[in-house]
């Protein structure tokens, strides 16, 4: 199972699969989807670094 979370009205996710412990974040800028590690396990730091 995977936690999800959508940021800045949609434009950026944040989620966390169920084999890693940390939080991933994705976005599509220019009509390419991004996607990278966090690396962070908690939640509220992952979304600053995803912001970022």
């Amino acid at each position: 199972m995977e936690n999800h979370l959508a940021l800045l009205g949609g434009k950026l996710q944040l989620y966390q699969r169920s084999n890693s412990r940390f939080w991933q974040c994705s976005a599509s800028v220019g009509g390419k989807q991004w996607r990278a590690t966090t690396k962070q396990e908690n939640v509220n730091l992952a979304t600053k670094v995803a912001q970022d």
